[in-house]
């Protein structure tokens, strides 16, 4: 695999082992510390920052006469919820992939949102493009769903009659959902994981096919 996508892939295994050591401690102590929430961001921009690397990789395959970084300009992995604009911006941003590349072009539109909107890819572009943290949703031993956030330092609770009769029973905490009915925070995360190495390795194989055939 490329040095650079392994060197960010360890980087993103160990964030999100720290990661899960702040969970457990959250589990523990039924409450969310702050730090937990930037965690989950500093994971989410790092694994963006691996896909901003794929893309650059992939932009050098189509178009290898073009150096966008001496002109100032991002490339990034496209992300998109809407099929249209997402070959728009393909089309525009690495010219010659759509027709000579295709299996870029196939592994670029895996997990996009306009093809599944709970993907992992989804997840991580909300996670990254989100002005607020993540709501996180503790699970109680006695079945119940706590819905929490920190914002500007204060934790708040949403309330409603389950979450009330939870927050007095002070059962123990289970678990940590991403959003309200979703999967377990940590599943979700490594779900990203997954998802980021699978790219990295696919691209990596690409060119390593083209540098042997070169």
């Amino acid at each position: 695999m490329n040095s650079s996508f392994q060197n960010k892939l360890q980087q993103a295994e160990d964030q999100l082992q720290a990661l899960g050591s702040t969970y457990e401690a959250a589990l523990a102590a039924r409450a969310i510390p702050e730090s937990l929430y930037t965690e989950i961001q500093a994971y989410a921009r790092l694994v963006r920052s691996l896909l901003d690397d794929c893309a650059k990789e992939m932009h050098r395959v189509a178009a290898p006469d073009q150096k966008p970084e001496e002109s100032g300009e991002a490339v990034r992995y496209p992300i998109d919820g809407n099929a249209p604009g997402f070959l728009r911006t393909v089309r525009a941003a690495f010219p010659g992939l759509t027709e000579q590349h295709p299996e870029l072009l196939r592994l670029m539109m895996d997990a996009q949102p306009f093809v599944d909107a709970a993907s992992w890819l989804a997840v991580l572009d909300r996670l990254t493009q989100a002005d607020e943290p993540p709501v996180l949703h503790p699970h109680t031993a006695d079945g119940y769903s706590l819905s929490l956030m920190t914002f500007h330092g204060d934790e708040m609770e949403f309330a409603s009659p389950a979450s009330r009769e939870s927050a007095a029973s002070k059962a123990a905490w289970v678990g940590l959902a991403l959003e309200a009915g979703g999967n377990d925070l940590l599943d979700v995360l490594a779900a990203i994981q997954d998802g980021a190495r699978s790219k990295a390795e696919a691209v990596s194989r690409y060119q390593a096919q083209l540098d042997a055939n070169a």
